[in-house]
């Protein structure tokens, strides 16, 4: 079985559907160029670094992730990530959901796995890896740090970038 994959038979939940955003939330910054990985580069980098057996669980892992980082990022580098997504990843990093406070690293990885059905905190440490690398690899390195700067230490390690 994959490191990415669960139990044999075992499901994974999806996160609640996102309500679109106002469209000039998809709008990057002034300035900004429009540079964003399409939707199938970025599933397929994330089921190779995941080891999915399937782009459907990478595509699970991802929505997952994305939603619960998108509840901890606010302001100008929230929309700018936004924009180096693909679209429908984009609306889910761009849902309204406000994280009620920062959670450690240790902790975001614990609400994963409370989100992935059949996930233990391996498991989910797993999954987060395998999506926040490939988020930070469509972000580049300027955006990265400044992303880094809003969440709380360690969230370097779970990009796949220590000491970012």
């Amino acid at each position: 079985m994959a490191c990415g994959g669960y139990a044999e038979g075992g499901a994974r939940a999806s996160p609640p559907p996102p309500r679109s955003p106002p469209a000039h939330a998809l709008a990057p910054a002034k300035g900004i160029p429009v540079t964003y990985m399409r939707w199938r580069p970025f599933l397929e980098a994330v089921q190779e670094r995941g080891d999915y057996p399937s782009v459907a669980e990478a595509e699970r892992a991802s929505r997952v992730v994305l939603a619960l980082l998108g509840a901890h990022l606010v302001g100008e580098e929230r929309n700018e990530l936004a924009a180096r997504l693909p679209e429908t990843f984009a609306l889910i990093l761009l849902n309204p959901l406000q994280a009620a406070e920062p959670l450690s690293s240790e902790r975001f990885v614990r609400a994963v796995s409370a989100w992935i059905e059949g996930a233990t905190e391996r498991t989910a440490a797993w999954d987060t890896g395998a999506v926040l690398s490939v988020v930070a690899d469509a972000s580049g390195e300027e955006l990265l740090e400044r992303l880094l700067l809003q969440l709380p230490p360690g969230y370097d390690l779970l990009f796949g970038h220590p000491g970012g």
